[in-house]
């Protein structure tokens, strides 16, 4: 389950994702690392979280698919159609700035497209000082993970990030968020 952004206030968020254990003593066992399907050949599967600069491969977004081999133009694309589906999901939000005097309203969303392609662990950002609006933050948090749903349910998964050697990863993106009214 994703955790909500108010019980992550003053928590430190790292790139890896730690799972615990249930155990009666104060030191848990580690458990060995889980082989891929070539069992015997040696080979591990990757573990965590990666950046767009540890992928060798970036996440493929339904649509962009011309840009295959172009890991910046793949980033674009990326944040450009999620971008264009969250001012569509955002729409009803000119009415909360509009009651209350605001014209621009700015947020930063952070989520994990995992091995299968999926968009989770969507979170707002809360850095940023006063520039961030917790509003917006928590509108387009929700947002987000319609459009997950979205994609999941019509089977338009997004391709998965990959290192050098082919495996496919968790990749941890960050998108802004500015949401201006129009006069």
């Amino acid at each position: 389950p994703i955790v909500k952004v108010e019980e992550m206030e003053n928590k430190l968020i790292g790139l890896k994702n730690v799972e615990g254990e249930d155990s009666n003593s104060s030191k848990g066992k580690s458990e060995p690392e889980k082989k891929t399907s070539g069992e015997g050949t040696g080979k591990k599967e990757p573990v965590g979280n990666f950046t767009a600069r540890q992928v060798s491969e970036m996440a493929v977004y339904p649509g962009c698919e011309k840009f295959k081999g172009d890991k910046a133009k793949l980033q674009q694309c990326l944040s450009k159609e999620l971008s264009t589906e969250l001012q569509d999901q955002l729409a009803d939000f000119s009415e909360t700035m509009a009651n209350r005097g605001e014209s621009l309203a700015v947020s930063k969303l952070q989520f994990v497209i995992d091995k299968s392609g999926k968009i989770i662990q969507v979170q707002a950002l809360q850095a940023g000082g006063g520039a961030i609006n917790v509003d917006l933050g928590k509108e387009s948090e929700k947002a987000l993970q319609r459009i997950a749903t979205r994609l999941s349910s019509r089977g338009k998964n997004i391709q998965p990030a990959k290192l050098e050697d082919g495996s496919a990863v968790n990749l941890v993106f960050q998108l802004p968020v500015k949401f201006q009214l129009q006069n």
